[in-house]
């Protein structure tokens, strides 16, 4: 089975993360991420793809950066959307990209009352221009190295990949 479609309880996804594994279900109930494959009925399991693994590092660095409680890591991880496709495909090809790149850029704009946020990922022209652009309005930015956090996940999945073999 390719890692991209390989399914993690949360236990495991914990393990991934170096987390415990309450926290990793905390972050669901709370509707911070969702397993892809929902339980259904009483003993079965919530079964999470790479890409919902992605997603929960996304989070992790996040909150690294802003506090377990934040608010504002609420909104960032709300918009995160397709850039935990994107880490996913690093993760399940094994070729992740450099840690300058690898940055999640956040622009939490004051006109919204912190609910209009921009993301940029990876860093390139880009998220630069729109950083400046938001240093001119006072706008938040949070920036959120990830390439760390990948690079540990990804050494965990190596490693039970190779005692599966």
């Amino acid at each position: 089975m390719s890692r991209k479609h390989q399914e993690y309880e949360v236990r495991q996804v914990a393990d991934l993360l170096e987390v415990e594994a309450r926290r990793v279900a905390g972050w669901a109930e709370q509707g911070l991420i969702a397993p892809t494959i929902a339980s259904r009925g009483a003993g079965s399991r919530r079964r999470y793809l790479l890409k919902d693994v992605a997603a929960c590092a996304v989070l992790l660095s996040l909150q690294y950066v802003l506090g377990e409680r934040s608010k504002l890591a609420r909104h960032v991880v709300g918009a995160i959307g397709a850039i935990g496709e994107v880490v996913a495909e690093q993760l399940a090809t094994g070729k992740l990209d450099s840690h300058k790149q690898n940055a999640l850029t956040a622009i939490v704009s004051w006109e919204s009352g912190g609910e209009g946020v921009d993301l940029y990922f990876p860093w390139d022209a880009e998220a630069a221009a729109a950083v400046n652009n938001a240093r001119a309005n006072g706008d938040y930015i949070i920036s959120a190295p990830l390439g760390r956090v990948l690079e540990r996940v990804l050494e965990r999945i190596e490693e039970s990949e190779d005692k599966d073999t």
